[in-house]
């Protein structure tokens, strides 16, 4: 009885134990860059790192290349190849995220001008009728 005793106690105590080791949860970001190279290979030259969210125009495939146009606002035009793998039809979503929450912060005021607005008139249409 009392080896069963200390064998579960040991068990408990080991379990406390494990689970204050346990690793913090993260997660994985889109954000990265990309190689611009010279040719459709890893041998060739790389050219530029294009960051995530960086636009391109899609010119040419290549067996899992792409051979594509990348400007940005500065008028910097290169023509180079990136692995298909890496290149997404939509924006990425730390992009998406943001652009989505300065939306809801020019929502949200835009929202309060209304309601105050509102307010006001509702405070106007009350004094009116009260003085009646």
């Amino acid at each position: 009885m009392h080896r069963l005793r200390a064998i579960f106690l040991m068990i408990f105590w080991s379990c406390l134990i494990s689970q204050t080791s346990w690793a913090a949860n993260a997660y994985v970001t889109d954000s990265f860059r990309i190689n611009l190279r010279r040719g459709p290979s890893t041998e060739n030259k790389i050219l530029k790192f294009l960051p995530s969210g960086y636009p391109v125009e899609i010119l040419e495939t290549q067996e899992g290349w792409c051979f594509v146009h990348a400007s940005d606002d500065k008028q910097d035009s290169i023509k180079g190849w990136v692995l298909s793998r890496y290149l997404i039809d939509r924006l990425p979503w730390e992009y998406q995220t943001k652009s989505l929450l300065q939306e809801n912060e020019m929502l949200k005021k835009k929202l309060a001008r209304i309601e105050n607005k509102w307010e006001a008139a509702l405070k106007q249409q009350t004094d009116k009728y009260q003085k009646l």
